[in-house]
């Protein structure tokens, strides 16, 4: 079993004594840690540890009110906010970073991550629109990822560039101040989290990646700095981490995925009546969920959107069927795309049977932070709902945890500084590792979504072994106590490194 307990704890048991250790959870992004906030770890962690939570500068006085006076709160303007501001940086570094950001190990016998060749296609075709020198200097960053892929010594030796290159950011300042026995960031490199891991290993201080997404194991690139530990979903992404990202084995632990903790309750929050009443629902018509996807699907969302509501409107569906249509948080801190969103939901709005579900969020936290009437909103949907729809999205997982249908709209374009990709030809690795189990419908067109739907409406339970293989191999581990299994595990490596000094 790769990061049991077994593996690290019999070493750390032997000096436990000291019980004030200290550390330092960094957020360059407040999203990157929301759910540190979001399920209740946070409290679990600061009723016996010290700690200190480095957050965007705009998200400090936000986050002050929602954290115990007995957590330290540190603001910082270090990093990019969204993923559009990524990798736009010049200069050696950076395109160190570029090259590692597509870099993943290639073992003998080993599964080979397909991520790369999408992303070498996507900007070999972007280099063709811009400059000779734009092209030469993307056929050297593939040359180089390539051959680092294939090589260790490479990828280390790249690793010792980015150290070599990387400029001071001021980052000491916290170490210094706090002296902490361990930092835990969101990635194995992206943006700030590559400077902090840097920054903390001159120090001598360990690191520990924690990651809370499905991607960061095969689809963002090698670590700019290698972490001391990495917590992770399960024994798939372990073993991703260990051939793609050469983490050690016995420096991965496997915790599950606390965000969805509150998906493994028995009960839901509100019963369907309560349910129905609070989001004014009809109670006896079927509920169908469509889950709008962030800003680099924007045009497809303004699609879907009218598309569904035409057939809403149309009563085309076999049975009473009404629409539940959640929009994206991302549109919040948008201009353009805000505007006509709001343009196409202020028509939906006024057709009977569909109902428009806008993210509740603690206005300090810039959309990031959902409340508990928000959340328990979310969970009630997939308890009450017959079927969800979703891009690209974790809705795929999230609805088969609670045993829902899932369609998946291999439909659209999406759009990013670096990006622009037809939805249908996107072959990333953890997309296709959802699509392997065979649990989630696809939809290529919008003029298959009809019987798609119609289908799953007639034959509800087709599918329900394959959503259950897919539930239990995706989060294989810690099922509904995640939170519990995390906070042990960085109070555990803390106590370790906070007496073994």
């Amino acid at each position: 079993m790769i990061g049991n307990s077994q593996n690290y704890g019999e070493n750390t048991k032997k000096i436990m004594k000291d019980k004030s250790p200290t550390i330092i959870l960094f957020f360059y992004r407040f999203m990157e840690f929301r759910l540190f906030f979001q399920n209740g770890l946070l409290k679990l962690l600061e009723k016996k540890i010290k700690l200190i939570v480095v957050v965007p500068e705009e998200s400090v006085v936000g986050v002050k009110k929602i954290v115990g006076k007995n957590v330290i709160v540190e603001g910082s303007n270090l990093g990019k906010l969204t993923v559009l501001d990524e990798l736009k940086d010049k200069g050696i570094n950076a395109l160190i970073s570029r090259i590692l950001s597509l870099v993943y190990g290639i073992k003998k016998g080993k599964t080979e991550n397909i991520t790369p060749k999408i992303h070498f296609e996507s900007i070999i075709k972007l280099a063709k629109k811009k400059s000779f020198i734009s092209r030469i200097v993307v056929n050297f960053i593939i040359l180089f990822a390539k051959l680092a892929s294939k090589s260790y010594l490479m990828r280390k030796l790249l690793q010792r560039l980015y150290a070599f290159t990387s400029k001071d950011k001021n980052i000491n300042l916290y170490f210094t101040k706090y002296n902490p026995n361990l930092v835990v960031v969101g990635s194995c490199g992206l943006s700030a989290d590559g400077w902090v891991m840097l920054e903390a290993k001159k120090k001598k201080i360990s690191t520990l990646v924690v990651l809370q997404t499905w991607d960061r194991t095969s689809s963002k690139g090698y670590p700019t700095v290698q972490p001391d530990y990495m917590l992770t979903w399960s024994q798939i992404t372990a073993i991703e981490a260990n051939i793609f990202l050469d983490i050690p084995k016995k420096n991965i632990f496997i915790g599950g995925a606390p965000i969805w903790d509150d998906f493994f309750l028995k009960k839901p929050p509100f019963s369907r009546k309560k349910f129905c009443n609070i989001t004014k629902l009809d109670f006896k018509k079927k509920i169908i969920v469509f889950a709008m996807n962030s800003l680099c699907y924007h045009e497809s969302n303004m699609e879907v959107m009218a598309f569904l509501g035409s057939l809403i409107q149309k009563k085309k569906f076999l049975k009473s069927s009404q629409l539940f249509l959640r929009l994206h948080p991302s549109y919040f801190s948008a201009k353009k795309e805000k505007y006509e969103m709001d343009r196409i939901v202020s028509v939906l709005s006024k057709i009977p049977g569909i109902v428009i579900n806008t993210p509740e969020t603690d206005k300090d936290q810039s959309g990031l932070l959902f409340t508990k009437l928000d959340q328990d909103i979310q969970i009630s949907s997939f308890y009450h709902c017959d079927l969800t729809i979703s891009c690209l999205s974790t809705y795929m997982i999230e609805s088969s945890i609670f045993n829902k249908p899932a369609i998946n709209l291999m439909y659209g374009r999406w759009k990013t500084n670096l990006y622009d990709l037809d939805v249908s030809k996107v072959k990333v690795h953890h997309i296709q590792r959802i699509y392997n189990y065979k649990a989630i419908y696809q939809v290529r067109k919008l003029e298959d979504l009809l019987p798609t739907i119609n289908k799953i409406l007639k034959n509800p339970n087709e599918k329900t072994g394959e959503r259950k293989n897919l539930v239990n191999s995706e989060i294989s581990k810690n099922q509904g106590r995640a939170r519990t299994y995390f906070c042990k595990k960085l109070i555990q490596l803390a106590k370790f490194h906070h007496n073994k000094n």
